[in-house]
């Protein structure tokens, strides 16, 4: 068989990855801040935590998202090949912030109080490093998602730039 005809495993991995990610991109721009916000109601934990992260962490998570697959969406309607770092930033923001509703407790009243899923599923004494680790995973979330916000847009903005043909005669 010709080499020519067999993509090798880097193209194939290289055209994988960001349809996977473009794909994902506005679902999961929907599906993360809600599970940020309430995802704790699915395992009966339930609180203060609901409003303040709904109101303050869910809303910038949700537009700068939704921001990021539209323009990834855009910069590849064009035909552009998306950086690396345009495709993984969103995806690891993902895991961040799933990782950070994972790891955030609720306090304040109602159901589950002082609990995290993390305690609820590996036992109370896992409280205090779920405690610990959600403050590292809501900032890394947030930054992430930041960064690929910014990398999209650039992204897309790349593929605007009008390049000027050039050849003999011209």
């Amino acid at each position: 068989m010709s080499s020519t005809l067999v993509p090798s495993s880097a193209a194939v991995r290289q055209r994988f990855l960001p349809s996977l990610v473009l794909w994902l991109a506005l679902p999961m721009a929907v599906l993360v801040p809600l599970w940020v916000v309430a995802g704790r109601a699915l395992f009966g934990i339930g609180g203060q935590m609901v409003l303040w992260l709904g109101i303050s962490l869910g809303p910038a998570l949700l537009v700068l998202l939704l921001l990021t697959g539209i323009k990834l969406a855009e910069a590849a309607r064009r035909g552009m090949l998306l950086p690396v770092r345009a495709v993984v930033a969103p995806a690891l923001a993902w895991l961040a912030a799933i990782a950070f509703g994972f790891t955030v407790p609720d306090f304040g009243g109602g159901a589950g109080d002082g609990t995290s899923v993390m305690s609820l599923l590996a036992g109370p004494s896992a409280l205090g490093m779920s405690t610990a680790l959600c403050n590292p995973c809501g900032i890394i979330a947030m930054a992430l998602t930041i960064a690929s916000t910014v990398f999209a847009s650039r992204a897309a903005a790349d593929g605007r730039k009008a390049v000027p043909a050039t050849g003999p005669g011209q």
